[in-house]
């Protein structure tokens, strides 16, 4: 796919082979393409294989079928489970269905994006910038509970996910940032343990494991890697998506609130 394939409505689905909840979300994609002319969509599996060459052709699904090798799409997208439904404009997520869903929340889903109701859609995590953060509670690789309340403030707030590439290749310089400024780690989904997560780790750093997606979604993050700066008053400061080398903006906030906290 190129940039102009991103622009416009899309709507991306995840499927599997042999995976019947995949085939009947296949069935409600055939008919929404055929509603709505006007969005792009477009299969995102695995690999090529003549079981899913077989249960697309039994549909008659015309759909453009992406081959995400590496899962690195996947990764990105925290898409853990087949069948996961997204819905971009101009290359930006603005919605997601995670299976089990029903034919009309993925109708729900294709209408809003027909509609142009994107253009009133928050715009994702930028929209929390000086902002109160929110509320959440989890659990730490402890076992005991945390919150926002319970965090020091400032601090940094970094959304990863286990087998997500660019969140291996960012963990060490969050880790770094660690030794002496308070950073709290959320993995999201159901993934394995992170590499390089062991049992030494830097004194300010907190671990919690967000199954449920729970704190992700408060915090409207749809892909990994994402990183807050919460302030000393609790209000988003700043906020990243995606892979940054060095981490240098995010050091650079850093010593910004270690001079002067308040709200921005």
């Amino acid at each position: 796919m190129s940039s102009a394939d991103l622009q416009g409505p899309l709507v991306v689905v995840f499927v599997l082979p042999h995976c019947p909840a995949c085939e009947t979300v296949l069935g409600w994609v055939k008919d929404a393409a055929q509603a709505h002319p006007e969005i792009g969509f477009v299969l995102a599996t695995k690999a090529d294989s003549a079981p899913l060459r077989k249960m697309l052709e039994s549909l008659s699904i015309e759909t453009p079928v992406l081959l995400d090798g590496n899962d690195l799409l996947a990764s990105v997208l925290t898409a853990f489970r087949a069948p996961t439904a997204y819905s971009f404009y101009d290359g930006r997520l603005l919605g997601r269905l995670d299976w089990p869903f029903e034919s009309d929340g993925f109708s729900a889903l294709v209408d809003e994006l027909a509609a142009g109701a994107a253009a009133s859609w928050p715009v994702g995590t930028e929209s929390l910038v000086e902002q109160p953060a929110p509320e959440f509670e989890a659990v730490n690789m402890d076992g005991a509970a945390v919150s926002l309340a319970s965090l020091s403030k400032p601090f940094l707030l970094a959304f990863i996910a286990a087998g997500c590439p660019y969140c291996q290749a960012m963990l060490p310089d969050l880790l770094s940032i660690a030794a002496t400024f308070p950073v709290c780690l959320v993995v999201v989904g159901e993934g394995a343990e992170v590499p390089g997560l062991g049992e030494s780790l830097p004194a300010m750093l907190t671990v919690v494991h967000d199954v449920e997606d729970t704190v992700a979604k408060a915090y409207g993050m749809t892909s990994t890697p994402t990183v807050f700066v919460v302030n000393s008053d609790g209000y988003v400061a700043w906020v990243h998506e995606g892979y940054m080398e060095g981490l240098a903006e995010v050091a650079r906030a850093v010593a910004m609130l270690n001079q002067a906290g308040g709200k921005p």
